[in-house]
């Protein structure tokens, strides 16, 4: 189905854009970003219109590198616009003035010091002053992983060193992981470890 080009698409389009960098997907992002070069085709009003709305979302979600923001302005055509947009989304560490390595440092030092409080991405994003979104994009390109999963390993990998180590009931020993629903922890853990922490604990030779 064509889509109706109106006056109002650039934004629509962008904003669909944004929503997939929020929710840290940037492979549907580039993917929308490709598809509105082909729809707005030879209208360039459209399409700098569009890539100019992106790329002011970017640099509200953590864009830190001032050479970037002036590479971009001084593209005068706008096939190199969209190019521009699906390189910055596919290289997230270009847009950052310190470099990636150190954002995901003192991100990871960060969920570290509190995987046994209730924190988030969000809470994460602002220690390290970055949007969720981006950080996000920056973690899973790091890592091969999203927010959730490295979050959760860290918490699990603690809690069988204190099922080995201590006698703790496994009700204690979630609680000290950052689960307050113990239910929830089973679940977890055997996600992540193929097992239950009281067949794990067994396993192991210890008691509890």
């Amino acid at each position: 189905k064509k889509y109706k080009i109106s006056k109002n698409s650039a934004l629509q389009l962008s904003s669909l854009v944004t929503s997939y960098l929020n929710d840290g997907n940037s492979a549907e992002a580039i993917r929308t970003i490709q598809i509105t070069k082909k729809i707005f085709g030879s209208d360039l009003a459209q399409g700098e219109k569009f890539c100019r709305l992106v790329f002011s979302e970017l640099l509200n979600s953590g864009i830190r590198n001032d050479d970037i923001r002036t590479a971009f302005l001084s593209i005068s055509e706008v096939g190199g616009l969209y190019d521009f947009l699906i390189d910055c989304i596919s290289n997230p560490q270009k847009m950052a003035a310190d470099n990636s390595v150190q954002v995901m440092k003192k991100a990871t030092d960060y969920i570290k010091e509190h995987y046994v409080e209730n924190i988030t991405l969000a809470d994460v994003a602002n220690h390290v002053a970055l949007s969720s979104g981006y950080l996000s994009s920056i973690f899973k390109q790091n890592t091969g992983e999203k927010f959730i999963d490295y979050l959760s390993k860290i918490r699990i990998e603690k809690a069988k060193e204190l099922l080995i180590n201590s006698n703790i009931k496994i009700t204690s020993v979630a609680n000290l992981v950052g689960y307050k629903d113990p239910q929830y922890f089973h679940r977890v853990f055997k996600l992540y470890s193929g097992t239950t922490p009281s067949k794990f604990r067994n396993a192991q030779g210890a008691s509890g």
